[in-house]
């Protein structure tokens, strides 16, 4: 190693080094001196390093002795050394590389150093040196990385904005130019890659929007309102249909697209000056709109021709009732007149109570409250049972039915009020639809089942009627639609039947299809699974109506909790011509209250209303049952409401019930019921 430099007080070293040149001037040379022997296989042998050169990497010379024997090249990173070595032999060889800088990195005390300096060959003594600078540049270095990682991360958000977007353009509005971000190659054979920005927006709207969209595109595109539309936002956009599956050769001739101007940047008044124009295909999204606007619309003229046909179905029998109820004050001493008169009022009665339900079980259907409550069902004998009770009808019409069963598991579980809803649904129509000796077929068989523990049943019913047009087929499990209005066909019906048959036929995951012609008839084929029915299985609760004798109800005293004063009147009338004895309370509070001041036995029964101010039925039934008298706890209640369906039928028996009847009241019904409750 050459004589380290010496100073005294604040002199300059001026010592002589061994070869005769003062090291003074070496320390005042830029960047950090360094000389090493010019040999390669010993890595360089250091010789020389001057002050700078220390304060640059952080080593003292006797830690680059210790840490590197003084070779230089053990100092340089490992994937710089090659390109080093490389810069060594150029430089000896090639002028071309005299003199020329060369960047690498130089392991310092606290991590590698980026440096870049110049590098000679000197003879002394007839013995080969290498000598040169290094400055320091590790913070321009990382200045610089840093600029690539932000140019990378920048096209790397272009790249990914590039999937979203099928072209993005940079626009300096002042400038009125433009640069291409990204863009398919179609639509840069067209608008280019940069340009004046306004001419491109032109060439944009006229080469690939649809022509109807051309001019409120011009509007939209134009640069010279954008600021005044970006004034209190940062993006507007707009969408139209462009040309560019014509440009791609695809089948679509059009696509719907979407284009946004967003804010990139304004100036200090707050005026847009730059802008980032994007387009993008929303083609599935936006037909995926247009279809459900189209359902919609389809769905509310739907609804509307409903509500034209009910209030002409509702008014129809309405009509009657209050047309007949006035000649039966004018004809009350005409006993054949009163007798007919009652009897089409009771039809109307019939047909308005069945349009009440149907809207109101469609309604229930759709809110997804309905489910299935299985019950012990022989296949034979619910058939004949379900299918008699069109008899009548077809008698006098002088149809002909033929029916046949052919199972092998005749005892299944089936939800009763559900499968007779769907086949009296299929029946009405056909009794309905067929004209005067025509004929009506149902074949009932079983077909193989893959599911252990169920019976797959297939019901085919066929007639001989008016059938349906093949326009109107797709449309007939869709609700509120009929293919003739009851004006039109003189045959009633709400346009609900079939959609509650397709709905009630999904929730029991079966199928249901339609064949029809027109002037032929129509066939429906229904497939539905049962699970086979086990003798553990409960059998079926019989709501059929039972024999009374209504002398068993003279003396007997029933509790009526009713709020409604014309519903109570009605049925203390009803109830009181059939020998009862009534009490009234106007709601379950007062119902509990009369039951704890009578005597035990006072009442034989209670006659429970659900819909109550202050307290309901259900919780006016719960406080009796839990009374402290036994004999008053366990009086008979029956619900007697408007609550009419299966699942309202339940929950009165799960609060204590003894028993449920649906408003209207069927005379009869109620009358059997009170007395199957008052033999118990």
């Amino acid at each position: 190693m050459w004589n380290e430099p010496k100073e005294d007080n604040n002199q300059k070293a001026i010592n002589i080094d061994e070869k005769g040149i003062p090291v003074s001037i070496l320390e005042q040379m830029p960047g950090g001196y360094h000389c090493c022997e010019d040999n390669e296989q010993n890595g360089y042998p250091l010789v020389y390093v001057s002050n700078r050169f220390l304060e640059i990497v952080g080593w003292t010379r006797t830690e680059i002795q210790e840490k590197f024997h003084n070779r230089f090249l053990a100092m340089i990173h490992p994937d710089d050394l090659k390109i080093r070595l490389r810069y060594h032999a150029n430089n000896q060889d090639d002028e071309e590389f005299q003199n020329e800088d060369f960047v690498y990195r130089i392991l310092g005390k606290d991590g590698y150093h980026w440096v870049t300096g110049g590098a000679n060959e000197v003879i002394l003594d007839g013995k080969r040196y290498i000598h040169g600078t290094v400055s320091d540049i590790t913070y321009y270095m990382e200045k610089k990385e840093k600029y690539k990682k932000d140019q990378r991360d920048r096209m790397k958000i272009i790249q990914s904005l590039g999937e979203i977007y099928s072209s993005m353009y940079y626009i300096d509005i002042d400038a009125n130019n433009f640069i291409e971000l990204s863009s398919v190659p179609e639509v840069q054979e067209i608008i280019g890659v940069s340009g004046n920005a306004r001419e491109r927006m032109k060439y944009f709207c006229s080469h690939l929007v649809a022509p109807e969209f051309q001019e409120e595109m011009m509007t939209f595109t134009d640069l010279s309102t954008l600021g005044d539309r970006l004034k209190e936002t940062r993006i507007v956009t707009k969408q139209y249909r462009s040309t560019l599956f014509t440009i791609l050769e695809r089948e679509q001739e059009e696509c719907w697209r979407q284009c946004c101007f967003i804010e990139s940047s304004r100036n200090d008044e707050g005026r847009v000056t730059h802008v980032i124009f994007t387009t993008q295909s929303i083609h599935d999204t936006k037909i995926r709109e247009l279809e459900t606007q189209e359902r919609l619309q389809k769905a509310n003229k739907a609804k509307t021709d409903f509500l034209f046909n009910m209030s002409h179905d509702i008014r129809t029998p309405m009509n009657a009732i209050i047309g007949f109820t006035d000649l039966l004050e004018k004809h009350l001493d005409e006993r054949e007149k009163v007798l007919s008169y009652i009897d089409k009022i009771k039809t109307s009665n019939g047909f308005l109570l069945s349009l009440i339900n149907n809207v109101l079980e469609m309604a229930r259907i759709e809110s997804g409250k309905e489910y299935l409550d299985e019950m012990k069902q022989n296949a034979v004998e619910f058939s004949s049972s379900l299918f008699s009770l069109f008899d009548p009808q077809m008698k006098e019409k002088g149809i002909t039915f033929h029916s046949s069963v052919q199972v092998e598991h005749p005892d299944v579980l089936v939800d009763e009020t559900k499968v007779k809803e769907i086949f009296l649904n299929i029946m009405s129509n056909a009794v309905k639809y067929t004209p005067q000796g025509g004929t009506i077929t149902m074949n009932l068989t079983e077909l193989p089942s893959d599911r252990p523990g169920y019976a797959i049943y297939q019901s085919v019913i066929q007639d001989t009627g008016i059938g349906m047009s093949e326009d109107f087929q797709p449309h007939i499990f869709e609700e509120f639609t009929r293919e003739r209005s009851t004006t039109e066909s003189r045959i009633v019906g709400t346009g609900l039947g079939m959609p509650i048959v397709k709905k009630l036929v999904d929730l029991m995951q079966g199928t249901i299809e339609v064949e029809s012609k027109l002037g032929k008839g129509t066939k429906f084929i229904v497939t539905l699974p049962h699970r086979i029915a086990e003798k553990i299985d409960v059998e079926q609760f019989d709501n059929s109506i039972q024999e009374y004798d209504r002398a068993d109800f003279t003396g007997r005293r029933i509790l009526l909790a009713e709020d409604n004063a014309l519903n109570a009147e009605i049925a203390i009338t009803i109830l009181e011509e059939a020998g009862f004895m009534l009490e009234h309370a106007e709601d379950g509070i007062i119902c509990v209250d009369m039951i704890e001041k009578a005597k035990a036995g006072y009442y034989d029964l209670v006659l429970m209303d659900i819909q109550m101010p202050n307290m309901d039925g259900y919780k006016a039934t719960q406080a009796i049952r839990r009374l402290p008298d036994e004999k008053k706890a366990s009086i008979p209640i029956i619900a007697m409401t408007a609550n009419a369906f299966e699942e309202d039928r339940r929950n009165a028996f799960r609060v204590g019930m003894n028993g449920h009847i649906a408003k209207p009241i069927c005379v009869d019904s109620l009358l059997s019921l009170l007395s199957e409750m008052l033999k118990k």
